[in-house]
């Protein structure tokens, strides 16, 4: 199982929990959380082994790792909170 938080900057510099993304050992998933809608699972990443960019679609697991990589900043960043998956999961 993967966890993946998704946070955000509240106006008085604390950082709120805004959604988390699970993807279970057989790869399904679900989005939970107060603001859902910032777990964008279209957008492609520059993923962290160097073989280019990565969809959501093609590999989960991957993707969910390598979020950070286009996602980093005040307002939105993410931390995997658990990961279970062997260092290479396979689709």
């Amino acid at each position: 199982m993967l966890t993946l938080n998704y946070f955000g900057l509240r106006e008085d510099d604390q950082d709120e929990l805004l959604a988390t993304l699970t993807i279970n050992d057989d790869l399904s998933h679900r989005v939970d959380g107060k603001a859902p809608s910032s777990v964008e699972l279209d957008l492609n990443a520059s993923a962290i082994d160097g073989s280019g960019f990565i969809s959501f679609k093609e590999d989960p697991v991957l993707w969910a790792r390598s979020i950070h990589t286009i996602i980093r900043g005040p307002y939105l960043y993410t931390d995997v909170a658990e990961d279970t998956f062997p260092t290479t999961a396979k689709k």
